[in-house]
Order: structure tokens, then C-alpha cells, then sequence
């Protein structure tokens, strides 16, 4: 009903380049399936990150030296440059959204379960290079 109210103006800013990774933990998807790195700013409508795309923009990971931390923390800049450097397009909805296309993926907060292991001992400063690939096995949810 919210977003019906407000005519398709509300607006996500979700750190995966869609369709990939939508729903809870995508910068830990991003790795541990091995998709790509980026942001999004789409409209929002009654599925999770599924809306129309207005902004897009890849984010190029350092797997040597970058960890969930670092990773998480330039996903989160370049969400906010994008905003920052589109919010008068955005609001006079001078850009034209598209479709998102091709299957993507999308995670419940309880997917990530399986793979906590894989974070210990260091938690958010884990090394993304111990992740890649390693849920690739275990299936997306459609």
C-alpha cells in the first residue's frame, strides 16, 4: 500500500549490481558465488530488490588484500557517490528506468548459516579470497 501510495517514486540503494544478490547479505553472496561486484539504485515495488533499475555501477574488488570489511565499506562509498552525484535526476525522475534482466539470485538471512564457518575467526576482517566460490554449490532461491 506504501508503495502505491507514493506512484513507484520510492527508491533502494542495495550494494549488488542486480539481479544479482538480492535480499540479505549480498556482498557475502557476491563471493562466496562468485558474481559480480556492484551497486544499484532501483524503484522499489512489492518484491525484495526486484523493482525497475534507475543506477548502476561495478565496484572493483582487490582479492590479495580486501576483506568483508573493506569490501562492504567501498560498495557503501560508491552507493553514496552515485546518490550523491544522481540525486537531482533521481528526484525529478529525469533518468529512465529498465527492466532488471536474466535470473539473478536472491538469499534469505538464514542462507548464510552454512557458510559461517568459513568467517571464523575473523569475522568481518575475513579475507574475500577464502570465500570465493564456496557457495556455488549450495543453489540460489528464485
Amino acid at each position: 500500500d506504501v508503495i502505491e501510495h507514493f506512484g513507484g517514486r520510492l527508491i533502494n540503494m542495495h550494494i549488488s549490481l542486480l539481479p544479482w544478490n538480492r535480499g540479505y547479505d549480498p556482498n557475502l553472496w557476491s563471493y562466496l558465488e562468485e558474481t559480480p561486484a556492484g551497486v544499484t539504485i532501483h524503484r522499489m515495488d512489492s518484491g525484495i530488490d526486484t523493482g525497475d533499475i534507475l543506477l548502476q555501477r561495478r565496484v572493483d574488488m582487490d582479492f590479495r588484500t580486501d576483506t568483508l570489511r573493506t569490501s562492504y565499506r567501498k560498495l557503501s562509498v560508491s552507493i553514496e557517490e552515485l546518490f550523491t552525484i544522481h540525486a537531482e535526476d533521481i528526484l525529478t525522475e529525469a533518468i529512465k528506468p529498465r527492466m532488471q534482466r536474466g535470473p539473478g539470485s536472491f538469499h534469505l538471512a538464514s542462507d548464510k548459516n552454512r557458510f559461517l564457518h568459513l568467517l571464523e575467526p575473523n569475522g568481518w576482517d575475513t579475507p574475500v579470497r577464502n570465500l570465493l566460490g564456496r557457495g556455488k554449490t549450495f543453489g540460489t532461491h528464485s
